[in-house]
């Protein structure tokens, strides 16, 4: 096998002595089954939501401290979703004001790609040297450990940024994530091969 494909270009580096080519097909999501949600700009109580696939690898007790330190000067609600149906997840998503992917990985998956498409602003942790591997204007607020705190106590206090970021979130989603799009990039991949 001489092609192989990855979601981003993060994964290059793991692949990159085993393959002549590789070439990035990003994740694919039927969009008209993600009902956009954008957050209202009248929102006073945000509702945060994180879903963790793994607590360690996302960065859940750096996510948890913040929460803390910010219900002491504002009124939101944190959900933490886990242990739970997609179905179940996805309803929960429709309520978020803020979803928070990881904020240590250092690249999105498809957990931001299906918070974007629902029209929600995402925090996840994009590395520097990847960011300019994305298509142009990623709408993802990226934040560590160190800066985390900062970026989420900002979006909590502004809800024009919020709805902002949905609506950007959404047409990105849109214009690089559409399964349609991804299929007819898939087919003329697998005719050049």
């Amino acid at each position: 096998i001489d092609t192989a494909i990855v979601p981003d270009h993060e994964l290059r580096p793991y692949i990159h002595d085993y393959f002549k080519n590789i070439v990035v097909v990003r994740s694919a999501l039927e969009l008209q089954k993600y009902v956009t949600a954008v957050p209202s700009i009248r929102c006073k109580r945000p509702v945060i939501v994180h879903a963790p696939s793994d607590k360690n690898i996302k960065g859940t007790e750096y996510v948890l401290e913040a929460i803390a330190r910010l219900e002491k000067e504002h009124e939101l609600e944190f959900i933490l979703v886990h242990g739970v149906s997609h179905e179940q997840a996805k309803e929960m998503y429709q309520r978020a004001d803020i979803i928070v992917d990881q904020i240590l990985i250092g690249s999105h998956g498809i957990f931001a790609v299906e918070a974007m498409a629902l029209g929600k602003p995402v925090i996840c942790y994009i590395r520097d040297d990847l960011r300019e591997t994305y298509p142009e204007g990623l709408p993802i607020v990226s934040a560590n450990p160190y800066n985390f705190y900062a970026q989420l106590k900002s979006l909590v206090e502004n809800p024009e940024l919020r709805y902002e970021l949905g609506v950007k979130g959404r047409e990105y989603v849109e214009k690089y994530h559409d399964s349609l799009k991804i299929a007819y990039q898939l087919v003329e991949l697998y005719k050049s091969l």
